[in-house]
């Protein structure tokens, strides 16, 4: 692995008389931070913090519990957090105590678990106040015990007010998101979100009385503070009242412009609560600015799309119309700025039967904001399939001709074909059913030939795919199964006549599945045995997991579609078993953070036979490895695929995003179709595979370096002599130093077929003997200056081509033996040089889309 933050650069210049050129030394193998040569002046000690509802509460602070009525009960939840690196310890045979005039009215109902917090951990306890006597202000501390140097006694004032005991109906107000109850005076967090772009937040009020809750005023909800421009209800709450047990939704929407940081309002909320009428909720928020040139992004119909993809408009009429509309975004960090008179055009063989019928506005698009234009298809002439394109000019550096192929049908209203299919399939089985084609005009469904299709969901396994009718025949036999399973996933069956209509109708799967289903991870989750899943979800909804996913060796987690994970500090997935994550178009499962960090996925046991698929999946982190497979050679990882997903390193310095350490040999480790984001160090690193053979596909993905510093991509620093490595068919782009990396080469690598757009080298390697070598292969595309491709090898540079424009190059390197390594004349001798030709501009279909949140 490479040092990410030198300090110093040491250049060397050999100058070889023979081939004339100027040669770089291989780069400096850095630190491995697991090898335990930890910086010794850093501190070790712990660091006690209180929050209530996410607000810290500093020692000697109070906090007031709002009022109870008498004989009634309210419980607060108090996390003490360790922000230290050493272990906090809650110290005495009772750490946590409540004192105070009126301690009697409050109990610690729900103790803390154990007696320790380890470093960056959490533990809550629960304190209730049940007021009893006389009404007024109550009052208690509480005490925290603890081993932190300079706040071993952590003191907390309570206060709160006992009213009447309540002897007719009332209201009783409470905020929710997300289930999560908002006390009167706490905080909501809406998180970063870059400037141009909203967030939505759904608020509902609940009312828990006996009767009727009203809201007060023409306005009864009002956003105030600081930086309340920026947050509005931009769904209002429909009514003015709330009745006994009811509730009802707003939403605000967070809209960030102008400078980065932190950014607050307040929300109020005037009612008829007898004792809430005012309810105040505070909102943060952080605005971020993004940096990095201008970048577009494009999304139709809510679908994200890859210049040069195929957008299906579907079927229409003859005479009708449909539009479909098109959001341009600037991801970037410079003004998008969109070229021309014309930047949007409409191309093709069919293009008259496309219109743009409401254009964009302006001719930029500043960072983080986007704009929207419409397309409208109205078919006429005759039926069929028809095609055309959407051409988008724009000042984006690598992709500033953006193109979209359009698909569409067109049909007659006459003769109108019919079918008919079961309502219901059932999940996780094999399903055998008829469709039968009538005519709603009453003709006899005979003279004439066509088909019946079924499937749009690749992920069902249809036999056959299709039928063909001729000569009258009016029904089609199709086994439908399916090995993942997905949530109301429809299907569509569809019957298309030349000389007719298209029809079809829409099958929905039922899913049906296998284990044990789990709904809370609260506490987190221990596999020691069997499956478990948790179910298809909104990918609105968020399970917050406030303990580590623990899956055994021999048991099985299966996560399914549009599930969302939010970790707090300090718990990940630690995979001994097999854990399979699956996730499709716009309900992919997203692996997150809580608070500031998690732990991530780490995979491997002592027998080498973790298993971990990953496919459709948003995964990120602010600092550490996102996906680690094996951490020790006692604790091996075993075969990985991860395809269709998104793993991104943000806001973070040196830290790896997809590392594979100490693998099991005979594993298979596939990273395909997927986009990789590094901040300031390695995308894709392999590592101490010096006993056994792996195999490793890297396919067809983009990977995108974002930081200031980053040195590689892809980074091999391992010795199998029977390893091979596949790595084609990829984007590397951004602020790599190299696009690929190896040291120790006793691998077969095949670097074939990739755009490379970074700063540095594209492909060395750094080796002590050249008889370490068996091949390497390099057959990629340089798109990007300094145009330079460079192999070095024992401190000699063999091959050295400066290519000035976008060329093919296409290199076989076949090393002398040992006898030859140290003559370097005998060593270029038996170089073979492929062949350098022009090629122009350079298309490859075959790359991963742009995976966005």
């Amino acid at each position: 692995m490479k040092l990410l933050n030198c300090k110093s650069i040491i250049v060397y210049f050999f100058i070889i008389m023979v081939t004339g050129c100027f040669l770089l030394p291989p780069p400096a193998v850095p630190k491995d931070n697991d090898s335990g040569n930890e910086d010794p002046t850093v501190n070790t000690s712990p660091e006690i913090s209180v929050e209530i509802a996410s607000v810290v509460k500093v020692s000697g602070a109070t906090y007031d519990m709002g009022s109870t009525k008498i004989g009634e009960t309210k419980s607060v939840t108090f996390t003490v957090k360790n922000s230290g690196n050493a272990v906090l310890n809650l110290t005495g045979s009772t750490p946590i105590t409540l004192t105070g005039t009126d301690s009697t009215l409050f109990a610690i109902t729900t103790p803390f678990s154990g007696t320790t917090i380890a470093a960056g951990g959490s533990g809550t306890f629960a304190v209730t106040f049940t007021p009893t006597g006389s009404e007024g202000v109550k009052n208690s501390s509480i005490t925290i015990n603890n081993s932190d140097s300079d706040e071993a006694v952590y003191v907390i004032n309570l206060q709160a007010t006992a009213t009447e005991t309540q002897t007719s109906p009332n209201a009783e107000i409470g905020l929710f998101i997300n289930n999560t109850e908002y006390l009167l005076g706490t905080s909501y967090d809406f998180g970063s979100l870059n400037t141009g772009l909203t967030k939505d937040v759904t608020i509902t009020i609940k009312n828990s009385g006996s009767s009727e809750l009203t809201l007060n005023g023409a306005t009864p909800i009002v956003i105030s503070g600081t930086d309340s421009g920026l947050y509005t209800v931009s769904t209002a709450f429909s009514g003015t009242t709330v009745a006994a047990g009811g509730s009802g939704t707003f939403v605000v929407t967070f809209a960030p412009t102008g400078t980065a940081g932190a950014k607050n309002a307040t929300i109020t909320v005037s009612n008829s609560d007898s004792d809430e009428g005012t309810y105040i909720l505070n909102l943060t928020a952080t605005a971020v600015v993004p940096t990095g040139p201008a970048e577009i992004s494009l999304l139709v119909d809510n679908f994200d799309t890859v210049s040069g993809g195929t957008f299906n408009v579907g079927g229409m009429e003859l005479g009708g119309s449909k539009i479909a509309t098109f959001v341009i975004k600037n991801i970037g960090g410079e003004v998008l700025t969109l070229s021309g008179s014309t930047p949007i055009t409409i191309t093709g063989t069919d293009a008259s039967l496309f219109a743009i019928t409401t254009q964009v506005s302006g001719s930029t698009i500043n960072p983080g904001s986007s704009v929207t234009f419409v397309v409208t298809y109205s078919p006429t002439g005759t039926t069929g399939n028809k095609t055309a394109t959407v051409t988008i000019a724009n000042s984006d550096s690598d992709e500033g001709t953006y193109t979209i192929n359009l698909s569409a049908n067109a049909s007659l209203t006459a003769s109108k074909i019919a079918l008919s299919a079961p309502a219901t399939i059932g999940n996780n089985q094999s399903t055998s059913y008829t469709v039968t084609v009538t005519n709603e005009n009453g003709i006899t469904a005979t003279g004439f030939s066509g088909s019946i299709s079924v499937g749009t969901d690749s992920g069902y396994t249809i036999t056959p795919s299709t039928i063909t009718l001729v000569n009258g025949t009016a029904t089609g036999n199709f086994t439908i199964s399916k090995d993942i399973l997905y949530y109301n996933t429809d299907v569509q069956v569809t019957a298309d006549y030349s000389t007719l209509t298209q029809d079809s109708k829409t099958v929905t799967l039922t899913p049906v599945f296998t284990g044990t289903e789990i709904t809370s991870l609260s506490s987190g989750l221990s596999i020691i045995s069997g499956t478990k899943y948790i179910a298809p979800g909104d990918a609105a909804t968020v399970i917050n997991v406030n303990g580590d996913i623990t899956i055994g060796e021999g048991s099985t987690l299966v996560i399914y579609p549009g599930v969302t994970l939010a970790f707090g500090t300090g718990y990940g997935i630690i995979n001994g078993g097999t854990l399979e994550v699956y996730g499709i178009d716009n309900r992919r499962v997203k692996l997150t953070a809580s608070g500031t960090n998690w732990n991530g996925i780490v995979s491997g046991n002592t027998s080498g036979n973790s298993v971990l698929k990953i496919d459709g999946a948003y995964i990120n982190k602010t600092s550490s490895r996102v996906v680690r497979v094996g951490t020790s050679s006692t604790n091996r990882g075993g075969d990985t695929t991860i395809t269709n997903s998104r793993l991104e390193v943000i806001d973070n310095e040196y830290d790896i995003v997809f590392e594979v350490f100490y693998p099991k040999g005979g594993s298979i480790i596939t990273l395909d179709n997927s986009v990789l984001v590094a901040e300031n160090s390695n995308a894709i690193y392999f590592a101490n595979n010096s006993d056994s053979q792996i195999t490793a596909n890297i396919r067809r993905n983009t990977i995108i370096g974002k930081g200031s510093s980053t040195p590689i991509a892809i980074n091999i620093t391992e010795s199998s002599s029977t390893s091979v490595y596949t790595i084609d068919n990829n984007i590397i782009s951004g602020s790599f130093n190299e696009g690929l990396y190896i040291s120790s080469l006793n691998i077969y690598p095949y670097f074939r077929n990739n755009v490379l757009k970074v700063g540095g080298k594209y492909v060395s390697t750094s080796n002590s003997s050249l008889q370490d070598i068996n091949n390497l292969f390099i057959d990629s595309i340089a798109l990007a200056p300094p145009n330079t491709l460079t192999v070095t090898w024992d401190n000699e540079a063999i091959y050295t081509n400066y290519a000035l424009g976008d060329y093919s190059l296409e290199i076989t390197d076949e090393f002398p033996t040992l006898s030859q390594a140290n003559n370097y004349s005998s060593m270029v001798g038996s170089l073979t040089r492929g062949h350098v030709n022009e090629k122009g501009a350079y298309s490859n279909g075959g790359y991963a889309p742009n995976y966005n949140e």
